[in-house]
């Protein structure tokens, strides 16, 4: 840190005891900023939580039948067989 210009880095460097010489940026090593390389070696991760995969829920014929009259909204056409066959889809 110290090597890299940060100003509170000689003060970390003298509290872990490190020699005076391995302050100054001219000393021979790796790069002031080479320590910055062990994020290039970190595996790729996605921001999200990857999606669950499918499962195979059971719907009652019920639960069926009502969810879709509430897709239908209000005073919709009689249809038996549109509720039949959700009820045996489901």
């Amino acid at each position: 840190m110290a090597r890299a210009g940060w100003s509170w880095g000689g003060a970390v460097a003298a509290a872990l005891g490190l020699a005076p010489e391995a302050l100054d940026a001219r000393a021979p090593g790796p790069p002031a900023v080479a320590g910055l390389d062990v994020w290039n070696r970190l595996p790729q991760w996605e921001e999200r939580a990857p999606l669950p995969p499918p499962d195979d829920v059971p719907v009652a014929d019920v639960e069926a039948r009502l969810r879709l009259a509430e897709l239908l909204g209000e005073d919709p056409e009689d249809r038996a067989g549109q509720s039949d066959y959700a009820a045996a889809a489901s």
